[in-house]
C-alpha cells in the first residue's frame, strides 16, 4: 500500500513540474486560449495544454509503480490486463483532444475518433457490468453489452469536456470522482483499479495549483476528454468486481454532476432545434454566474454537490437496501428543486422562466458585475478594459454590447448563441471621463428573457457609469485612441 502513496505523490510533483514547463512552451509557441466574447472573456490569454502534463504525469507514475513491483516487489506485482487494454484507446482519444487544442478539429472527427476508441475499449473484452439485466434476461445483456459501453464512454468523455467552462470546474470534480473509484477501490481490495486511480488523482492536485481560479492554463480538450473517458473506463472496471445488482451506482453518482449537465444539454439544444454540438450558455455554472454567484463560489458549490453525490454513492455500495430507498429518493428530490430553483431553460415552459427570477436575484447578479467593475482601473490597456465591459455586458444578461463615439462605433460583440433575434429593448449609457466630458455611447441589448426589473435596470445604468468613469479618463482615451489608430474616427 505504501508503494501506491508514493506512486500518487510521485504523479503531483510530476504534474506541477510538467505543467509549469508546459506552461511556459505554450507561450513561446503560441498554444494558447485567446479571449473571443461572447465565450471567451478571459483577459488574457491561457495556454491550453494543460491535459498533457495530467496524462503523462498519471502515465508515467504508473509506469514506475509497475517497474518497481517487478524489480523490487515482486510479491506485489499485479497480473493485469487492463493497462494494456487501455493504453491504445486512451492514446487514440488524448492525440485527437491534443490535435484539437492546436489545430480545431471538427467536432465529428473527435467524435468519431472517441467512438472507435470505445469500440476499441469495448471489444478487447473491457464492457459494462449489468448482473441486474443478466439475471433478467442473460442473452439480452449480452447483446446490449458492447452498446451500452461504447455510449457510456462517449457521455463520459463529452461530459468532462462540457463541464470544463470555469477555472477548476472540470479538474476539481474529476478530481472529486477519481478519488471516489479510488475508495471504492480500497472498500472491495479492487488493487488493479487502485493503481489506476491514485496516480490520476496526484496528478489531478498537482494541476488544480495552476487551474483554479485565476487559471494560469487550461486542461483543454486533451485533458478533459481523456480524463472523461478515462473515469468511464475505471467505472467498467469497478462494475467488473462489484457482486452487487447496482454494479454501476459507484461510478454513475461520481459523475453525476457532468453526466446531468450533458443530458441536459442535449434535451435543451434538441428542443431549441439547434445541433447538439453547438456551444451556448446554459450549463449549471452559467446559470449560477447569472444568479449572482460569483466565479470561485460557483465552483466551490459544485464541489460540495459533486461531493455529496460521491458520498452517498459510497454508502450505497456499502449496502445497497430498501433502508437506502429513502436516501435515493431525496437526491433525485433535491436534483429536482435544484433544476428548478436555479431555472433552466428548457425544463420549464416558455415565459415561466423569467416569471420565476425574483428582483432580489436580478439584484444578487449585481454583485458579480461590480468584482468585474472593480477591476477595470487596473486594466493595463485599451483591450483588457473592452473584455472587461463584455464580461459585465454578459452578466447582466445583454445580448449585445458595442461601443459608440462621435463618428462611428468603435467595436460591438452578440453575446447571445442567436444573433439574429431581434432585441427586445435597449440601453444607451452615456461614456465618461473623469472630468464629466462624455466620449461616446456604450449600447447593450436585451432580449425578453433578460430578468431585470425597472429598479434592477438603474442600478445597470449607475453601476455602467460608475464604473466607466472609474477606470479614468486614461482607459477611455485609451480605448477612444485606439479607435481612432483603427480608422474608426
Amino acid at each position: 500500500m505504501r508503494s501506491f502513496v508514493l506512486d500518487g505523490l510521485l504523479a503531483l510533483v510530476l504534474c506541477m513540474a510538467l505543467t509549469w514547463a508546459l506552461r511556459r512552451l505554450a507561450h513561446y509557441f503560441g498554444w494558447l486560449d485567446h479571449p473571443a466574447p461572447p465565450r471567451k472573456l478571459q483577459a488574457q490569454p491561457i495556454p491550453r495544454i494543460g491535459g498533457v502534463g495530467v496524462m503523462l504525469a498519471a502515465g508515467l507514475a504508473v509506469v514506475t509503480l509497475r517497474w518497481w513491483q517487478y524489480r523490487y516487489d515482486r510479491p506485489h506485482y499485479l497480473q493485469t490486463t487492463n493497462l494494456h487494454v487501455l493504453l491504445f484507446p486512451l492514446l487514440l482519444v488524448f492525440i485527437t483532444g491534443l490535435l484539437d487544442d492546436l489545430i480545431n478539429l471538427r467536432w465529428w472527427i473527435k467524435l468519431a475518433a472517441e467512438a472507435a476508441a470505445a469500440l476499441w475499449l469495448a471489444y478487447s473484452g473491457l464492457l459494462v457490468h449489468l448482473p441486474l439485466l443478466q439475471r433478467i434476461s442473460p442473452g439480452l445483456a449480452n447483446h446490449l453489452g458492447a452498446p451500452i459501453t461504447v455510449l457510456w464512454l462517449l457521455v463520459c468523455a463529452n461530459a468532462m469536456n462540457l463541464i470544463d467552462g470555469m477555472d477548476g470546474l472540470a479538474s476539481g470534480i474529476a478530481l472529486l470522482a477519481t478519488l471516489t473509484l479510488m475508495m471504492a477501490a480500497i472498500i472491495t481490495g479492487n488493487f488493479a483499479l487502485l493503481m489506476l486511480t491514485l496516480p490520476l488523482a496526484g496528478a489531478l492536485i498537482g494541476f488544480l495549483a495552476f487551474n483554479f481560479n485565476p487559471a494560469t492554463i487550461y486542461l483543454g480538450d486533451s485533458g478533459s476528454l481523456t480524463i472523461g473517458f478515462l473515469l468511464g473506463a475505471f467505472g467498467i472496471i469497478w462494475s467488473e468486481k462489484s457482486t452487487t445488482l447496482v454494479a454501476m451506482t459507484v461510478p454513475v453518482m461520481a459523475l453525476a454532476l457532468p453526466l446531468f449537465d450533458t443530458g441536459h444539454a442535449i434535451v435543451r439544444r434538441w428542443r431549441r432545434g439547434k445541433s447538439l454540438f453547438a456551444p451556448d450558455h446554459d450549463h449549471i455554472h452559467h446559470q449560477l454566474l447569472r444568479l449572482g454567484v460569483g466565479p470561485k463560489r460557483a465552483v466551490v458549490l459544485l464541489y460540495a454537490v459533486a461531493g455529496a453525490l460521491a458520498l452517498g454513492s459510497l454508502a450505497i455500495q456499502r449496502r445497497f437496501d430498501a433502508e437506502l430507498a429513502p436516501a435515493v429518493l431525496a437526491l433525485s428530490a433535491a436534483a429536482w428543486f435544484g433544476i428548478q430553483a436555479l431555472g433552466f431553460e428548457g425544463m420549464q415552459p416558455e415565459g415561466e422562466r423569467a416569471d420565476r427570477i425574483s428582483l432580489r436575484r436580478a439584484l444578487a447578479r449585481l454583485a458579480t458585475v461590480q468584482t468585474t467593475a472593480a477591476r477595470l482601473a487596473d486594466a493595463a490597456d485599451g483591450e483588457t478594459a473592452w473584455l472587461g465591459i463584455c464580461s459585465m455586458a454578459s452578466q447582466v444578461g445583454a445580448t449585445y454590447c458595442a461601443m459608440e463615439w462621435k463618428s462611428g462605433w468603435y467595436r460591438q460583440v452578440n453575446l447571445a448563441e442567436m444573433e439574429a433575434a431581434a432585441p427586445h429593448w435597449k440601453m444607451e449609457i452615456p461614456v465618461l471621463d473623469a472630468a464629466g466630458a462624455r466620449l461616446g455611447l456604450l449600447v447593450l441589448a436585451f432580449g425578453r428573457q433578460a430578468n431585470l426589473s425597472s429598479i434592477a435596470a438603474g442600478k445597470v445604468v449607475e453601476l455602467f457609469q460608475s464604473s466607466l468613469a472609474a477606470a479614468g479618463g486614461r482607459l477611455l482615451v485609451a480605448l477612444h485612441q485606439q479607435a481612432a489608430a483603427a480608422g474608426k474616427e
